[in-house]
């Protein structure tokens, strides 16, 4: 056989994720559309793109983020901000890491002569760091005061603020740019979110001469937003919002409008039949309570999908139009995951052979589906944001437009 001549089909990706980059702009004007206290509408948005857009694809999404009129974006490190950067996102970057070196060979760098590099000051030696950078480089650099309210996790203390504000003033090089905070637990705990509402608001109050026209006010995040309208400020910062997840157990029509982006897709890669009582996987964790047929789907938790999962949770396989769940059965491996199709078969009369090559999919952006992100999230006693942010950055991303 001469192989020249031969055509061969090429091996598709064991698995990939779409990307609704439609949704992602649809779940951005939500946002905008928000509307807080005697603030009136929030003026600005600030899309959060850390960790790859939270598995997403940062450059894809903060580029039509900016394209869909989101005002700015965050991310968390310098590295982070220099792949927008080097992608050409023009928004403005407001940096979540506390910088303190600079260097010209640093992506940041440029992003920082540019003026699109704002920059989060947690404490009092970090003014003096930073008006060093400007000084060596000649340039501007804003800055806004990250008031710790009771997250504690870094941050200026309230009684901290005015001696910080009177060095940001001094400073030559750094300009005052915003004022914010962190809601902590604005997802489950509301008494303790407007504590820190309060506190914040107090800060705010207590420092208003600081705060001229260019100094932006902000403290909201996705769940801050859309439950307690009067934290929206001049500011708001959704993240895990924009990408429509993790929202499933809020109510009003905001929370109802916004749409998962996200589906992982895989396929079933062989299946076959097996006697009840068959022990299955590592471990032998699951046995087989009746004879069942069993597929082999080429994803486990070397692509991030939790081994907390195994026997526990379902994907949807596709046959036709309609799709069916399918349990995990046994133990999650590093690369593969074997479900039951026992159901499927019987239902369309099919053998095994006849279901390799369906699609599967393994996170729904159906939210009525077994296997959205977030139900997945709560039967691996994990959280949305972990599951998106173990997605490899390797695996294939497939965009919508």
């Amino acid at each position: 056989m001469n192989l020249a001549q031969t055509t061969l089909t090429p091996t598709p990706p064991p698995s990939y994720l779409e990307i609704d980059l439609g949704a992602v702009s649809d779940n951005l004007a939500v946002f905008r559309g928000l509307s807080g206290g005697q603030d009136g509408p929030a003026s600005r948005v600030c899309g959060v793109v850390k960790k790859n857009a939270y598995g997403h694809g940062a450059v894809a999404v903060a580029h039509r983020l900016v394209k869909a009129g989101c005002d700015m974006l965050a991310v968390f490190s310098p590295v982070e901000a220099e792949e927008l950067g080097a992608a050409a996102v023009t928004a403005p970057l407001l940096l979540l890491y506390p910088l303190r070196h600079l260097t010209r060979n640093e992506g940041a760098f440029r992003a920082a002569v540019a003026g699109r590099l704002e920059l989060s000051v947690q404490d009092a030696e970090q003014v003096g760091q930073l008006d060093e950078i400007g000084r060596t480089y000649a340039m501007q650099l804003p800055v806004h005061l990250y008031v710790d309210t009771g997250m504690s996790r870094a941050g200026l203390r309230p009684d901290e603020l005015p001696a910080v504000l009177e060095q940001v003033r001094a400073a030559r090089f750094l300009n005052l740019a915003g004022v914010m905070s962190h809601l902590s637990t604005a997802d489950e705990d509301p008494e303790r979110a407007a504590d820190q509402a309060a506190a914040f608001a107090r800060v705010v109050d207590e420092h208003a001469a600081a705060w001229g026209p260019g100094v932006t006010v902000h403290l909201a995040n996705t769940f801050g937003s859309l439950r307690y309208p009067h934290f929206v400020k001049q500011m708001i910062r959704p993240g895990l919002g924009l990408y429509g997840v993790g929202v499933d157990g809020l109510e009003g029509p905001d929370a109802a409008a916004l749409r998962p982006a996200l589906r992982w897709i895989s396929r079933v890669i062989s299946a076959a039949a097996y006697p009840r009582g068959a022990a299955v996987g590592y471990g032998a964790t699951h046995t087989l309570r009746r004879k069942s047929v069993l597929g082999l789907v080429p994803v486990g938790y070397g692509d991030g999908y939790p081994l907390a999962l195994s026997s526990r949770a379902a994907v949807r396989v596709r046959r036709g139009e309609a799709w069916h769940d399918a349990p995990v059965r046994g133990r999650v491996n590093m690369d593969q995951v074997s479900v039951d199709l026992t159901a499927l078969a019987k239902a369309e009369g099919l053998a095994p052979a006849d279901l390799r090559g369906l699609e599967v999919e393994v996170y729904s952006n159906d939210r009525a589906a077994p296997n959205t992100v977030t139900r997945l999230a709560d039967l691996a006693k994990s959280h949305a944001y972990e599951l998106l942010c173990r997605l490899p950055r390797e695996m294939p991303r497939r965009y919508l437009q």
